[in-house]
């Protein structure tokens, strides 16, 4: 998995945009609208980190959730890069944005988010993701007028 972001990296003309999208780690089921990270969630944002650590990654936006603040975290500490809030109800709005920027972009939202996000930006079908699945990396390269869409892991 490393050798092929690693890879991916290295192929990054400077027409080209891409995208690292993913759902936020797991997260405790206690009810709230606004749950922390489990000890498992913990880990998968150290594993998300350590995936895309040496990316040249421009900017990181999150929803305003503790749990997606918290699964981007550590990759935003070792890289020092911005961390910006965007709005999930402006998805349409935020991806056109995402589309004026070139470089590489992390985006971290939600199981009903970043599909819609990946779709956005990437013009292809992407399916729905379950309330269960949290290892999903989704990296949308765009080197118009060519739109590609790869499904990586974080486990």
């Amino acid at each position: 998995m490393a050798l092929a972001i690693n890879l991916l990296s290295a192929c990054n003309a400077n027409n080209e945009s891409r995208y690292y999208l993913f759902r936020h780690a797991e997260k405790v089921k206690d009810g709230t609208k606004d749950p922390s990270l489990t000890s498992q969630g913990k880990e998968r944002a150290k594993r998300i980190a350590a995936l895309l650590k040496d990316q040249p990654i421009k900017k990181i936006y999150t929803t305003d959730y503790q749990r997606t603040r918290d699964t981007i975290k550590p990759l935003a500490e070792s890289t020092k890069v911005e961390v910006v809030l965007y709005d999930p109800a402006q998805l349409r709005k935020f991806a056109h944005q995402l589309q004026q920027q070139k470089g590489t972009y992390v985006i971290v939202g939600h199981s009903n988010t970043t599909p819609e996000v990946t779709e956005l930006l990437s013009q292809q079908r992407i399916t729905p993701m379950s309330d269960d699945e949290y290892s999903d990396i989704y990296l949308v390269t765009i080197t118009k007028p060519i739109y590609k869409v790869e499904k990586l892991s974080s486990d």
